[in-house]
């Protein structure tokens, strides 16, 4: 009986957290990663109409620039492209959106508009403390390197 509760309760929680309906809700203020991975997940697949084979890799490569670009500001792990340079005191923010922006402005060039215009909202929830890294040149490094 008890598990039976279990699973019923477990259910009850998973459906009422659903994709679906976190989607709806949108990110959470300063939750850049999954602000981005959206965007980048409809850049790839619902604006250029990627198939799951092809938008899988592409979503790869973003995610490999997102982690170089987060390594590069917090100095902890090895980077995967070992020709970029350490850019410590930088902001996560600004590592993440830059990274899973340039992705995709360097595959696909007709959505640079769009994709500039969420980068500079995300640049902008940027602490002003935090600001001297806004721009993360090492990102550049990583996507041109794919």
């Amino acid at each position: 009986m008890r598990i039976l509760v279990s699973a019923v309760v477990i259910g009850l929680v998973v459906a009422a957290a659903s994709p679906v309906r976190l989607a709806a809700q949108g990110p959470a203020p300063g939750d850049t990663f999954d602000e981005w991975n959206r965007q980048a997940t409809r850049s790839i697949v619902a604006v250029a109409g990627n198939p799951p084979p092809v938008a899988i890799i592409h979503m790869a490569i973003v995610h490999l620039a997102i982690y170089d670009a987060v390594v590069a500001i917090t100095g902890r792990y090895a980077r995967y492209n070992s020709g970029i340079p350490q850019a410590e005191g930088g902001s996560f923010e600004a590592a993440v959106a830059t990274a899973a922006h340039d992705v995709p402005v360097g595959v696909f060039p007709a959505q640079r508009a769009e994709l500039d215009t969420r980068l500079a909202q995300s640049l902008e929830r940027v602490p002003a403390g935090r600001s001297t890294l806004k721009r993360v040149m090492p990102v550049r490094l990583s996507t041109a390197n794919r």
